[in-house]
């Protein structure tokens, strides 16, 4: 179960960096950082959908793999 730890981890400290780039003005990086967020975000729903429903196991596995290799 450390996946999840893992990704809640990045959409944290990514949110943080996301706000203060946003209250220093810097509204280009800010959208970088909300882009990563994004993808984090739909990282975590594929795998918990691949890990409770039995369906879309390959793309479990790939989230897994991405983020312990």
């Amino acid at each position: 179960m450390r996946t999840p730890a893992v990704l809640v981890s990045l959409m944290i400290i990514d949110y943080v960096i996301q706000e203060f780039f946003q209250l220093l003005g810097f509204d280009g990086i800010a959208g970088i950082f909300s882009s990563i967020l994004v993808i984090v975000i739909g990282a975590l729903s594929v795998w918990a959908y691949s890990r409770y429903s039995g369906h879309l196991r390959e793309a479990g596995g790939y989230v897994s793999l991405i983020l312990w290799s």
